[in-house]
């Protein structure tokens, strides 16, 4: 006996008539999109077919089809159908690959620029030690290749608009004559069977990808001086949609990372001898690139996007971060304490790299930028200057006490110079403050007739041999200061870069560098004294002594 298979019943749909975009998952160079179909089927085997209104960016190797339970799902094909009067699609679809590789380097181009400008801030407020000179000629540098990313830039941008306008040419050679057939040149169909043992009404959802629509991030940070514990992150995307479909009242999504039908393949690691240790061609060992956790976020509202937006904002959310703030101060440079925020990502998402507005006290700081952080993982945010605190630097005494008729036998000084240099600092604030450090410098010389002494504070100089110098345990901790300091206040001497890592014990204080880390108390002033001593072991005068 022969079975009896009846013919499957067939129902075609349009994707824009038929449909609604319910939800959209955006990536950071791609989205999926979501539409969910309502249609009656009889008892037994339905082919559907989903042949027109499919976007021109529809991506075939990315679909996902979700139906409901008493439905059975089989026979998924997307056929592509192509006429002779059809673009050349090979050429759009390289065209759109040049696009996204013009627009990769344009983001990379304006992170260099924005990174330049933080620099050459930094250097302006005097965060970089550097001397005059070398500030002139960084500045010299600055400006000639500041005005190289620049045009950079703008060729990016001009190079980006002509792909565009190529591929609005080629696109627009041909074209669905019936507007309901919705977005122009979908080549892909999509068949599918349905079955059901009784009539019912159906729904079902389609997921597709889709090129032409991206987010990146962006940030505000909103911190006050008053409290030091934490910071208010606004997350913040930035979206774009050219995918010739209107997004209207979607559940919008964002994706650190796009997903990955496969693991990741491990590439071998071989280790060999060089041929010569110092061998300058030798290839760098790069750090492996920072791998953000996969995450999608929720934002809290619909939102609706219309075809051929560039860079609409939307909130992702406000999140208060974990935050320890120091200040720093070098008054000898500028009187003004800046304030900088260790900042611990506690979210609960992953922060993908962007541009930050910086906000002290609900006043605009500065651009910044943030980089890739996973949860849990910290990142360092300069906050301005902290109007709250003042430093002032007294002018520094010299007392020469000259040696009259050393013996010309006898290596003795000539002469020697005893230098004080009075710091005030003031805390203005109704609150006390801690972790400020402020940094002053003694001189130092390579010259074999001039020694220098540092006299107060009495701090050591290590050798790397030192046998009661234990793993930097005293230079760390520094050694307190009472003289000027009020028992409400703490002060702690130490040589500067005592927080990195020093591979030889005995350059600890050879640039002559040093701390004060203090607590200060509200309403309370501090005064800090250094002081040195200068010997000379001959009749030549000093260069750059006048104090």
């Amino acid at each position: 006996m022969i079975a009896n298979n009846p013919t499957p019943r067939e129902l075609e749909l349009n994707a824009a008539l038929d449909s609604k975009i319910t939800a959209v998952t955006l990536y950071p160079y791609q989205a999926d999109i979501t539409r969910t179909f309502h249609c009656q089927l009889d008892s037994g085997s339905t082919q559907v077919k989903i042949a027109t209104g499919l976007p021109s960016s529809f991506d075939e190797t990315k679909i996902k089809i979700s139906v409901g339970q008493g439905v059975v799902l089989g026979d998924v094909k997307t056929p592509w159908g192509k006429s002779d009067t059809d673009p050349d699609y090979a050429k759009v679809d390289a065209l759109y690959d040049k696009k996204s590789l013009l627009q990769k380097s344009l983001e990379r181009c304006k992170r260099m620029t924005t990174a330049l400008d933080n620099y050459a801030q930094a250097t302006l407020d005097g965060e970089n030690e550097m001397s005059p000179l070398d500030v002139g000629r960084f500045l010299d540098s600055y400006e000639e290749t500041q005005a190289k990313w620049d045009s950079k830039v703008e060729s990016l941008k001009k190079e980006i608009r002509e792909v565009d306008d190529k591929i609005n040419s080629e696109e627009d050679s041909d074209g669905p004559s019936d507007p309901s057939d919705g977005p122009k040149y979908s080549r892909t169909s999509i068949t599918f069977s349905l079955k059901t043992e009784t009539p019912t009404s159906v729904s079902f959802n389609l997921t597709y990808g889709v090129t032409m629509a991206s987010w990146y991030a962006g940030y505000d940070v909103l911190a006050t001086s008053d409290n030091d514990q934490a910071v208010t992150l606004v997350y913040k995307a930035i979206v774009r949609n050219n995918t010739g479909e209107p997004w209207e009242d979607v559940d919008l999504k964002v994706g650190s990372t796009a997903p990955q039908k496969t693991a990741a393949r491990l590439q071998s690691w071989s280790l060999s001898f060089r041929n010569n240790f110092n061998d300058l061609n030798a290839t760098p060992v790069w750090p492996p690139a920072k791998v953000l956790t996969s995450t999608e976020i929720s934002l809290p509202e619909k939102i609706t996007l219309r075809d051929k937006t560039e860079g609409q904002t939307v909130v992702i959310g406000r999140y208060l971060l974990a935050a320890q703030f120091s200040r720093l101060c070098t008054p000898r440079v500028s009187g003004s304490v800046y304030l900088k925020a260790k900042v611990t990502n506690t979210s609960g998402y992953p922060l993908v790299s962007g541009s930050s507005g910086v906000y002290l006290d609900g006043d605009f700081v500065s651009n910044s930028y943030i980089p890739s952080i996973n949860v849990g993982e910290t990142f360092d945010l300069a906050l301005g200057v902290d109007p709250g605190i003042q430093a002032v630097y007294h002018p520094c005494t010299k007392d020469a006490t000259p040696i009259e008729s050393p013996s010309p036998f006898a290596y003795k000084p000539v002469a020697t110079y005893s230098c004080s240099q009075p710091i005030t600092v003031t805390n203005t604030r109704d609150i006390p403050i801690s972790s400020l450090t402020v940094i002053d410098s003694i001189p130092t010389t390579g010259e074999i007739d001039i020694s220098i002494k540092l006299v107060n504070p009495p701090l050591k100089y290590p050798e790397a041999t030192a046998p009661g110098f234990k793993n930097l345990v005293q230079a760390r901790t520094g050694m307190p200061v009472v003289e000027g300091i009020p028992t409400s206040c703490s002060v702690f001497a130490r040589w500067d870069m005592v927080d990195e890592t020093l591979h030889d014990l005995s350059s600890l204080g050879a640039n002559g560098k040093m701390n004060w880390v203090c607590s200060i108390a509200e309403k309370e002033s501090i005064d800090l004294n250094l002081q040195w001593q200068v010997l000379v072991y001959s009749g030549k005068q000093i260069k750059d002594f006048d104090l």
